[in-house]
């Protein structure tokens, strides 16, 4: 994915998009590239 953001050089493209990374997660699960998988932050302690 490539991401271009509102300042940044229009050659320039970066990776720090969190909307972006969002929208990849999504469009990977309703794909079927991986699989749904919901954790808690008390199943991650």
């Amino acid at each position: 994915m490539r991401a271009w953001e509102r300042g940044a050089a229009m050659r320039n493209t970066t990776l720090a998009c969190g909307t972006g990374a969002c929208v990849v997660l999504v469009a990977a699960v309703l794909e079927g590239y991986t699989e749904r998988v919901c954790l808690t932050l008390s199943s991650l302690c």
